[in-house]
């Protein structure tokens, strides 16, 4: 038989993205190590980009690490409103947030966000962060951060 989804009520904010304006459910499920899909407008008349992507959220901001050769990154550039989709279709949870992106250029924020991200998706570290920024910098690889504009929230 069909599972029925519980009945959840949709709660939309729009806040300045300080943690402790945030209930601490939400602040728990963005935790939580998903996949989110990041949906970024490709221009007039065409449906937006989107794409799974693994994601950090600290102090009222989400950090995303993409490489420069990516479509998506060229499309930041053009325009940087985005919205991130988080999921959890076993619990019929689902946080969507808004903002506007932008790219983050310093070593510190590349490392501390990377090892962030592999820690939270259970992904191995390397022993230094010379290694680590080594293979980064390899890998064309930047961090795209957003703070949040609007957040639409299904936890139940």
């Amino acid at each position: 038989s069909p599972r029925v989804a519980p009945r959840a009520t949709a709660r939309a904010a729009t806040i300045a993205g300080v943690t402790d304006e945030m209930a601490p459910d939400l602040v728990a499920f963005l935790d939580e190590p998903r996949n989110a899909i990041l949906c970024i407008n490709r221009g007039e008349a065409r449906a937006p980009h989107a794409t799974p992507v693994w994601f950090h959220y600290a102090s009222g901001r989400v950090y995303i690490s993409i490489t420069r050769t990516r479509v998506k990154y060229r499309l930041l550039h053009d325009a940087p409103e985005v919205s991130l989709v988080i999921d959890d279709s076993e619990a019929y949870r689902t946080v969507v947030i808004e903002g506007r992106a932008r790219f983050e250029d310093d070593d510190a924020t590349l490392v501390s966000v990377v090892r962030a991200l592999r820690a939270k998706y259970g992904y191995g570290s390397h022993a230094s962060a010379a290694g680590l920024l080594r293979d980064l910098h390899s890998e064309e690889r930047v961090i795209v951060s957003f703070g949040i504009e609007r957040l639409l929230s299904w936890l139940g």
